[in-house]
């Protein structure tokens, strides 16, 4: 299993910071993660969503990345595709990989907020038929590095290079595992729904894509001492899965077309508004809160299995765990290098660190929290990982 980090650049109201400070809190994460043996750093893309992400401009942030890093991969999770053209997308992509020496990553999507889809006025009802139609473009874009417009040709410069590879479809609905299958795409799951109900959707996914890759976003916090560990973690977590549920909330509760499976999920929403806390959202499968031990079994067994020993391939649930720095410093908090350290080193280990061990000096500075990536994680307080 590897170990990704992903992250939002969020600003909580009780960190009391603003933009430039969460930009620089992740640069310094990116050095740390490359330092430390990662995998990837993936970034989100959202728009007209607050403090929940500050990663309006994704690409520009990962070319700061990729000049102060060396070795990590650097992802794109995801490009919402209904609001952007292919091309530029394609130009975007094939920059950024010139820059980093070959380390881009992408995954790609239709968006799944009423308001970002209208703040750039794109009617729900239609995402999914934009989708279809920009990835078809962007695939022929990436495939041959030209643009077919009126029977002319017009070339790419700089020509996307053949290491861009697979892309990563994020999936929520049951037919978006499909379409990823269908699509040629690993997938790449949020977290959102119980674990059971994404262990069967990856489940399908495998059968009709056996080569695929696929992953599972699990928010993650370690400490020394488990009762301080949900203690420090609490503010952030709760946090931000609230912000998760209130911007999806009108899928949740209204029948909107070309949504209507997340309607199916709307009973999530008065549990949640009752009873979330970090207990419910472990028992949901969507957090890893506590000491080493308890961190370090969750991956191997999401919903209370036990761990399984190494090279027990019932245990690849999904192939990348990823870290997910969602919440900043909040009033109190210990400092998150220590933090880090104790995420990465004790509660991961050093073992799937893309085969590298963590350095010696064990820098990690800003990451609060950790998660897996088999494909890819997510992890809260202060970071989400994933799995995939």
């Amino acid at each position: 299993m590897h170990v990704d980090l992903f992250m939002e650049f969020a600003s909580p109201p009780a960190g009391g910071r603003g933009a430039r400070e969460v930009f620089e809190d992740g640069l310094a994460l990116a050095r740390a993660a490359d330092a430390a043996g990662l995998g990837a750093v993936w970034l989100a893309e959202h728009h007209f969503l607050g403090g929940f992400c500050n990663a309006a401009a994704p690409d520009m942030l990962l070319a700061a990345m990729a000049r102060e890093t060396e070795r990590i991969k650097l992802g794109f999770a995801i490009l919402p595709l209904p609001i952007h053209h292919p091309v530029r997308v394609a130009e975007r992509l094939a920059t950024l990989d010139l820059l980093s020496g070959g380390r881009v990553l992408w995954g790609v999507g239709r968006g799944v907020t009423v308001t970002e889809l209208e703040g750039f006025g794109i009617e729900p009802a239609n995402s999914r038929a934009v989708f279809r139609q920009r990835f078809t473009e962007l695939k022929a874009l990436l495939d041959t590095g030209t643009a077919v417009r009126g029977g002319k040709a017009f070339e790419l410069s700089p020509r996307p290079g053949p290491g861009l590879g697979t892309g990563w479809l994020a999936s929520v609905s049951p037919e978006n595992f499909d379409l990823a299958a269908e699509l040629g795409l690993n997938v790449t799951t949020r977290p959102f729904k119980p674990w059971p109900m994404v262990k069967a959707d990856l489940r399908r996914y495998r059968r009709l894509s056996p080569q695929g890759k696929t992953s599972f976003t699990l928010a993650v916090y370690c400490a020394d001492d488990a009762a301080a560990a949900c203690r420090r973690a609490g503010p952030g977590l709760l946090w931000a899965f609230r912000k998760i549920f209130e911007i999806a909330r009108p899928l949740l509760t209204r029948q909107l077309a070309g949504y209507e499976d997340y309607r199916k999920l709307g009973w999530l929403t008065p549990l949640l508004d009752k009873t979330l806390s970090v207990p419910v959202l472990e028992v949901m499968g969507l957090a890893a809160v506590g000491d080493p031990a308890h961190v370090r079994c969750r991956p191997g067994g999401f919903g209370g299995k036990p761990h399984r020993p190494a090279g027990d391939r019932r245990r690849r649930a999904v192939h990348t765990a990823v870290v997910h720095s969602v919440v900043s410093r909040f009033p109190g908090r210990p400092d998150r290098r220590q933090a880090s350290r104790q995420a990465v080193r004790g509660g991961l280990g050093t073992e799937g660190l893309s085969g590298r061990q963590a350095p010696a000096r064990g820098q990690f500075p800003g990451a609060g929290g950790t998660g897996f990536r088999q494909g890819q994680f997510r992890s809260p307080p202060a970071q989400y990982s994933r799995v995939a």
